[in-house]
């Protein structure tokens, strides 16, 4: 669209789509002011002008909660591109000439940190030689204490903690399966009844895994406790989880990147009714700018395929 066109249209404005994020992120009014510093009637005069605006009802009131529609999903996907794209431009514009080396202090969960953030940062040592990078791997509950913390400028995890003080942003989808060794009985069904995984010996992650938290989640809607599993261990790391499924101890959660890193020696199966896709988040402090390499890894993620 060319210049004079797009003065002539009237657009929606980014800071209405910035609240109508996070509105549609935690379902919330009250929430949703808190974690943008705005007051309640504020988010909600927004969102009824953005309603107007669109000529479509985003949200239904259902007591406390916005219950997104259709409409609020499909503009949902469309704005947090669009904000991702206005971040990196303004970030390249501000760091145009900037120094380019110093140290970088990232936290990662074991997923993005051990299987998809290496690629990444050999990429980015190559384009800025100058940079040292310390990357903490932890689970996705001590990297979000480490970033409030301010132990790590950036934490990329498993889950959106409910944690005052950090500001969050979605990165990339990512898929979860039922992970068995190559030999075993399952490898003939394309998919597992939740039946017949209640009763299946199974490795979880220790507590405060996204991984863990995402499946256990998603049971609960089934009305499925942890208790009715046949959990047979609780182990610290994907690794380790992946080493007690190929030594037959269970068969475990993993995610769909870390099963393509064990070709031939695991089978990987979706759980009939049971969805697991979740996203990866970028998280960092508010009120604390991110420092200059800090915001060129960050651009480089959001722009990473």
């Amino acid at each position: 669209m060319k210049a004079n066109q797009l003065r002539k249209k009237n657009l929606i404005d980014p800071h209405k789509l910035k609240i109508f994020c996070a509105l549609y992120e935690f379902q919330s009014f009250t929430q949703a002011a808190r974690s943008l510093g705005l007051s309640q009637p504020s988010v909600s005069e927004h969102i009824q002008g953005l309603e107007r605006y669109l000529r479509q009802t985003l949200f239904d009131r259902v007591g406390k909660t916005a219950v997104p529609t259709r409409a609020a999903s499909l503009l949902h996907r469309h704005a947090v591109k669009i904000l991702a794209r206005l971040e990196l431009a303004e970030t390249e514009v501000r760091l145009m000439g900037q120094n380019e080396e110093g140290e970088l202090c990232l936290g990662a969960s074991s997923l993005p940190g051990g299987y998809i953030l290496p690629a990444l940062l050999q990429r980015f040592q190559q384009k800025y030689p100058k940079a040292q990078t310390k990357l903490l791997i932890q689970n996705s509950e001590q990297v979000t204490q480490s970033v409030a913390e301010g132990k790590v400028e950036l934490g990329i995890v498993g889950y959106q903690a409910k944690r005052p003080g950090l500001i969050w942003q979605e990165w990339i989808e990512d898929e979860l399966l039922l992970a068995l060794p190559k030999g075993h009985p399952f490898k003939a069904q394309r998919q597992i009844g939740l039946q017949t995984l209640v009763s299946t010996p199974l490795i979880l992650r220790e507590e405060g895994s996204g991984t863990r938290k995402v499946f256990l989640e998603q049971l609960k809607k089934q009305k499925i406790r942890p208790q009715d599993l046949n959990t047979v261990a609780q182990l610290g790391s994907a690794e380790a989880v992946l080493s007690g499924i190929k030594q037959g101890l269970g068969l475990g959660i993993v995610s769909k990147s870390l099963a393509k890193s064990q070709p031939g020696l695991l089978i990987t199966r979706p759980i009939a009714g049971l969805p697991l896709s979740r996203p990866l988040y970028l998280a960092q402090r508010k009120g604390r700018p991110l420092s200059h390499l800090a915001q060129l890894f960050k651009q480089d993620l959001l722009q990473a395929p």
